[in-house]
């Protein structure tokens, strides 16, 4: 694990875990996140590591035998060096089984002894990637054999697996081709199983069932071209459609309510607790769940931006002068066995330049129509969501004009201007920028305003409905505006061409960047009027409820702000 293919995997290799069995070198697990991050102690391992002689013959189950008290872990099992000298060993003892499923092999276990309570033990959470996309390269981290931690390489993307005679269960098992490295060549053996397959993005995206050593299918058995099947995550979120919490990975591994994130980052136990914007001077940094007898060293980066005053766990920071910046606020903790990590906080210093972030039309393209209103935002997530700066200004430079009198808030709403007769297209030049300790350099948008054909896709008249309260912080409603309130706001040609429904089939919530939050389905029969969603438990930013007629889609923009 500590040899040259293993540098950049230092923060994931401390989530891996030997499982031992009755005193048998068993299988391997790994820590994963909550969406939420909550530190619960849940290891991802595989289904068919729950039976067999260790266990007496006896199969557990998380319905039917979920006691695994007789199980234990041990951590940092692998050598200080490119060289296999047996290291200490720390371990933890017990668990439950709360979650398993045999169609992708997978078992999830709640930890009785957090490791996160061990200041020898350095656990971390493993991030995921529940949404199916297999990327391209990335690592396995296991046990083989029950040895010392080592690290597998692939650099392609993974495939449906057709190994094992896995038929009807093709789609369910990524199938990896390992690579030969500078230090030999990757396999994976027994008491390999249940370690996690992590991809580029380094998120799991699977746990090991097998390799391909032991399949007839000329394909997967040649050692010297060496595979291996992982259980996709993907489909164990859902458990492959089952109903039963003790069947799929979703119930708990998102226990919060709304819809879950496709991805999640991960992280170690220990973070570093504070706001992510700095205007004034003098703002202190704490780390929390800090390991006992640990000791901390404070750094950011870049230097210039900021001075740092540390003490122990806490750290003031404070703004040189009026510099601006992006700084990375780092903290290097030792713990008592002498091992070293670093966790690290994004904060914005003094006024965020506006690199990379451009206004877009929502659902435009860079193409909208002539004499409609159209919601504005910046992309990619802005640094003023996170920052918490509450100062914003747009402009119409040419093509329209400020629309409902939004021109101060974090999106736009602009009314393209009409085209004149015989005219086809008229260029719009759109402006934003904001305030934190000074404002910002003005960041632009050039688009086009064009005749366009109907196209369900591309956003309608937005005054067909409307949400409110906007920003909003626990609960929006979605509400259809009477054609009297239309009449106000467009001119009677666009409702000529624009009829107010009646009636919808669906409404579907997404954020900026097309991820569905949360969806429902009308009935066609009975006249909507407003439907109202909970919002609280969102991430501050720009949503778009979608809203199908039967014919159109309709689009509206709104704020969820904490």
């Amino acid at each position: 694990m500590n040899c040259s293919e293993g540098n950049s995997w230092q923060n994931e290799k401390n989530a891996v875990a030997l499982i031992v069995v009755d005193g048998n070198r068993w299988c391997t697990g790994a820590l994963v996140s909550t969406s939420n991050g909550n530190g619960t102690p849940y290891l991802l391992t595989a289904d068919h590591c729950l039976g067999g002689w260790a266990n007496n013959n006896i199969k557990h189950d998380a319905i039917s035998n979920p006691d695994l008290s007789h199980w234990s872990f041990l951590w940092h099992y692998e050598s200080p060096r490119c060289t296999n000298t047996i290291p200490v060993t720390y371990s933890s003892t017990g668990a439950t089984l709360v979650a398993n499923n045999s169609n992708t092999d997978f078992a999830l276990l709640s930890l009785t002894e957090n490791p996160a309570d061990d200041c020898y033990i350095t656990p971390y959470y493993l991030g995921w990637d529940r949404s199916g996309n297999a990327g391209t390269g990335g690592v396995g981290i296991h046990h083989p054999n029950g040895d010392i931690k080592k690290i597998a390489t692939y650099d392609i993307s993974p495939s449906n697996s057709n190994c094992f005679n896995l038929i009807g269960k093709d789609e369910k098992f990524w199938k990896v081709k390992w690579k030969s490295t500078t230090n030999g060549h990757s396999v994976t053996e027994g008491g390999s199983s249940g370690s996690p397959l992590i991809n580029s993005g380094r998120r799991v995206i699977g746990q090991l069932y097998g390799s391909g050593s032991f399949c007839s299918n000329p394909n997967c058995s040649n050692p010297s071209n060496d595979v291996a099947n992982y259980g996709k995550f993907s489909i164990s979120w859902t458990g492959d459609g089952t109903s039963d919490n003790r069947r799929r990975l979703n119930h708990w591994l998102h226990p919060v309510s709304g819809p879950a994130f496709s991805t999640v980052n991960g992280s170690y136990a220990t973070k570093i607790n504070g706001i992510v914007a700095i205007c004034l001077s003098g703002v202190t940094y704490t780390i929390g769940n800090l390991p006992v007898v640990a000791t901390v060293s404070w750094s950011a980066s870049p230097t210039g931006i900021v001075s740092l005053s540390p003490s122990g766990s806490s750290c003031t920071v404070t703004r040189i002068g009026s510099s601006n910046g992006l700084v990375s606020l780092q903290a290097q903790i030792t713990a008592c066995s002498g091992r070293t990590y670093t966790i690290s906080k994004s904060i914005y210093v003094g006024t965020v330049p506006p690199e990379s972030i451009i206004p877009v039309a929502v659902g435009s393209g860079g193409t909208i129509k002539p004499n409609l209103v159209y919601p504005f935002t910046p992309i990619p997530n802005m640094p003023p969501i996170e920052a918490g700066i509450t100062e914003y200004q747009w402009e119409v430079v040419t093509g329209g004009s400020i629309y409902g009198g939004t021109q101060n808030n974090l999106y736009g709403q602009i009314k393209t201007d009409a085209l004149l007769p015989g005219q086809s297209s008229k260029n719009i030049t759109v402006r934003f920028r904001w305030k934190g300790c000074d404002w910002s350099d003005w960041v632009y948008y050039y688009g086009r305003i064009e005749r366009l054909g109907k196209d369900p896709l591309e956003p309608l008249a937005l005054g067909n409905f409307m949400v409110s309260p906007n920003p909003a912080s626990g609960e929006v409603t979605i509400a259809m505006q009477s054609v009297e309130t239309q009449e106000k706001l467009f001119s009677t040609s666009i409702l000529e061409e624009k009829t107010p429904p009646q009636h919808i089939e669906w409404i579907r919530i997404t954020d900026i960047m097309g991820n569905i939050k949360t969806e429902r389905n009308y009935n066609m029969n009975e006249t909507f009027s407003n439907d109202r969603f909970n919002v609280s438990l969102w991430l501050s930013g720009q949503y778009i409820a979608h809203i199908f007629d039967g014919k159109e889609i309709h689009q509206v923009s709104f704020i969820v702000k904490h």
